[in-house]
């Protein structure tokens, strides 16, 4: 379980896979959380399938979005989009270390917490976990 002082973070993926999009549109956001004040938050950054490169591969990184979101104790994702100043808030669902949810006219959201690190220690790569809550381990 995350301490109650802030002492670890997680690395998040979020995946936004969208609804009603002829081109199969996808977006990515990595980042990570720590718990802090009743939640979990943090920041990351939101790539997109549609920003290309100059060799026309997708999720181009120097064409990112930042973001910062927060998923309190109801299990309530909350993702505030930096550049475009607006804000998503759905109540997830959890299997796992995944949460998901349908959202008509978005699409299937999905969110993934990897395991638990000190602060202190710099960013390994995202290493999904598989406890059997969605707590995360320590």
């Amino acid at each position: 379980m995350l301490g109650t002082k802030g002492n670890y973070a997680a690395d998040v993926v979020v995946s936004m896979h969208r609804d009603g999009q002829a081109n199969g549109m996808v977006s990515y956001l990595d980042g990570w959380m720590r718990f802090g004040r009743g939640k979990l938050s943090g920041s990351g950054y939101q790539l997109f399938s549609d920003r290309k490169t100059a060799s026309n591969q997708p999720f181009d990184f120097m064409k990112r979005d930042n973001v910062d979101w927060d998923l309190d104790e109801q299990g309530r994702l909350h993702i505030h989009y930096k550049p475009w100043n607006f804000d998503t808030t759905w109540d997830m669902s959890c299997v796992g270390n995944m949460m998901f949810k349908y959202i008509p006219g978005t699409g299937v959201v999905t969110l993934t917490v990897g395991q638990a690190m000190a602060r202190t220690r710099p960013r390994p790569p995202f290493q999904p976990g598989a406890p059997s809550s969605c707590t995360l381990p320590s």
